[in-house]
């Protein structure tokens, strides 16, 4: 009788391991992926999660962006969430160096954020409209950024989900934080 108590609980336990094991190993391989994120869940990491730059905004544009005619891309509200000041170097949309500038202004070789300051950030993405009306875009994204001189890399664990609502290059521009 003991042997059989002793199997059948070796039995539950092991269908309870092989469960637990399951469902660790879908939360890991979700959580270490930038793929497939919601636009709530895109909202909530790039917002607040994301450290030190976060994106509290984004639109797709197409027109005159960073100063060339005819561009497809985005503009982004940046916030540098670090007591440090903190300058952008390089941007990889989707693991290409994409061109930036600050604002609509100028490409840009460098951004520069001061301790919790924003600014709006163009990038050009293409030679044509980013996206589809309607849709959402999702995009990976790669700052290369250098904090008390040394040269760091924030990878996005998490897409930035844009809704397709195609503003004109400088919309958001005028309502620029005076930080």
């Amino acid at each position: 009788m003991k042997a059989q108590g002793a199997s059948e609980f070796l039995a539950i336990f092991a269908v309870v391991l092989l469960l637990s094991m399951i469902v660790v190993s879908l939360i890991g391989s979700e959580a270490g992926s930038p793929q497939g994120s919601s636009e709530s869940e895109s909202r909530i990491y790039w917002s607040s999660t994301a450290k030190p730059l976060q994106v509290e905004s984004g639109s797709p544009v197409y027109g005159t962006l960073c100063e060339q005619e005819k561009k497809g891309g985005f503009e982004l509200l940046v916030k540098n969430a670090d007591p440090s000041s903190v300058m952008i170097t390089a941007i990889e949309v989707e693991g290409t160096d994409a061109q930036f500038c600050e604002g609509n202004g100028r490409e840009a070789e460098s951004v520069d954020l001061a301790p919790y300051a924003k600014k709006f950030i163009g990038i050009i993405t293409s030679d044509s409209l980013p996206c589809e009306e309607g849709r959402q875009a999702s995009l990976s994204l790669r700052f290369s950024y250098a904090k008390d001189s040394i040269a760091r890399v924030q990878n996005g664990t998490r897409e930035l989900v844009v809704p397709c609502t195609v503003a004109s290059p400088g919309q958001y521009l005028s309502t620029a934080p005076a930080k």
